[in-house]
């Protein structure tokens, strides 16, 4: 990456001061925090339109800089893939009303957490999410 590039990518920053206990933060990146966060999740669509600009220009950049060992990373994601197991569970962890695990599913590109509560979470390979 040259430093060009770098600086091109630099988020803006945006003035914003917390007092938090007699303690000053100053945090110009603030505005890249959604506080409507847990809307995002349920609705990619309800992100701040500035910071999802943001975003894809970062994606954009990673893909442009990645581009040219594209061919190592299909390797590399195909023999981590073969390593693993089909449709392997993790254990259920309990965190508080909930226990959370994780599960790869044949064919899929990622590992997802399942949530539900510890009761109740059983793994199975047709949901992604157990119901609570």
């Amino acid at each position: 990456m040259t430093l060009q590039t770098a600086q091109a990518l630099s988020a803006p920053k945006h003035p914003h001061v917390t007092q938090i206990h007699d303690v000053t933060l100053e945090d110009p990146f603030h505005w890249l925090r959604a506080e409507n966060w847990q809307e995002v999740m349920r609705d990619p669509g309800a992100l701040d339109p500035e910071i999802r600009a943001y975003l894809a220009a970062e994606n954009a950049h990673a893909e442009a800089e990645l581009a040219h060992v594209e061919g190592f990373r299909d390797r590399l994601y195909r023999e981590l893939r073969g390593r693993i197991k089909e449709d392997d569970s993790g254990v259920p962890a309990p965190d508080g009303p909930f226990a959370y695990f994780s599960s790869a599913m044949r064919r899929a590109r990622s590992i997802r957490p399942i949530a539900g509560s510890p009761a109740r979470v059983v793994p199975s390979r047709f949901c992604w999410m157990a119901t609570v």
